[in-house]
């Protein structure tokens, strides 16, 4: 049976390196939204701020191809963030439907690192959104802990 394998995490923890080297490790097929939507939406210069239309039929593009995949016996690693239960809970319910397994990893750092992080990935426009301070603490508000009753593994970076 195959597996999908939910990344969450904040900004700067270190999910989309453990998610390459998870699918590299593990032979799982690696879907990065951030990296699909800069390289359809950014031409390498990417702004501060998302088109949260184009992300959201972005997502639901992707959602429509991951399960496919585990249909075929692929496991899947979706580098996704799931800031949100919502979004949490309808990738785990996409999984069942098409009777794959479900992983959740938690991705965390402290603050003051993964701050540090994504001011040094400003440094190489294109790899990543631009995230100044101030968008780090702003963006906060949108980010979900996970709840009590999501079985999760911890990874820390």
């Amino acid at each position: 049976m195959a597996t999908v394998h939910l990344i969450h995490g904040y900004l700067g923890v270190g999910k989309s390196r453990f998610a390459r080297d998870f699918s590299a490790r593990s032979g799982a097929a690696l879907i990065s939204l951030d990296e699909w939507y800069l390289r359809l939406y950014t031409d390498g210069a990417p702004t501060p701020h998302q088109d949260y239309e184009l992300l959201d039929r972005l997502t639901g593009v992707l959602h429509g191809h991951w399960p496919q995949l585990l249909r075929a016996g692929v496991d899947v690693v979706l580098d996704f963030g799931f800031w949100r239960r919502s979004e949490r809970d309808m990738t785990r319910e996409l999984a069942r439907s098409v009777s794959a397994n479900h992983r959740l990893y938690w991705v965390r750092t402290d603050d003051e690192t993964a701050l540090s992080r994504c001011l040094t990935r400003n440094d190489h426009p294109g790899s990543a959104f631009i995230i100044d301070a101030a968008a780090y603490r702003d963006l906060k508000a949108r980010f979900e802990e996970l709840g009590s009753d999501e079985p999760f593994e911890i990874v820390e970076t």
